[in-house]
Formats: C-alpha cells, structure tokens, sequence
C-alpha cells in the first residue's frame, strides 16, 4: 500500500483552487473539542468569507486557531498565507 502524497501548491494554484470551489470544511475547537463542519464560502482574493447564524458553533468560534480545508476533488488546506473573515448574519 503506497502512503498518500502531501503536495505543496504554489500561490496561483492554491487561488484557482479557492475560486473555483464554495465547499469547504472549517475546523476550530469548541468548549475544548474539536469540531469540524461543512460551509459554504465565498474567496475574495485573499480572503475566505464564511457566512454564519448568530448563536451557532462557527459563530461562537474563537477563531484564533482554526483550519481550512477546500473540498475540490482532492482536499486543499489553507494556511496562515489567507485570511479567514467571519461574518455573521441573521
């Protein structure tokens, strides 16, 4: 059995990658667990907007550690280079 294979993207490939998706998983700690959960975004170059409910667990996230993942066929995981803005709606 072959190990999977983690590849570096360069810049314009982790962007093409951010525009032409709008699934994504978002994982961050809540009430010392670890939570993973599905959303919808939106990239605005170089930020990942994430639309949430007031009152919901990615609402009430702390947001100071937290990990993004693409989901574009293969997984993509975004790291410090992009911003993630919380905005939280109705």
């Amino acid at each position: 059995m072959t190990s999977p294979v983690l590849n570096v993207l360069d810049d314009p490939t982790a962007v093409a990658l951010l525009k032409g998706s709008h699934l994504g998983r978002l994982a961050f700690a809540h009430e010392h667990w670890p939570v993973i959960l599905p959303v919808n975004f939106a990239f605005e170059d170089p930020t990942v907007i994430i639309r949430t409910v007031h009152g919901s667990k990615l609402a009430e996230a702390p947001f100071t550690a937290v990990a993004f993942e693409v989901v574009a066929g293969a997984a993509l995981s975004v790291g410090p280079g992009v911003q993630l803005e919380h905005i939280c709606g109705n």
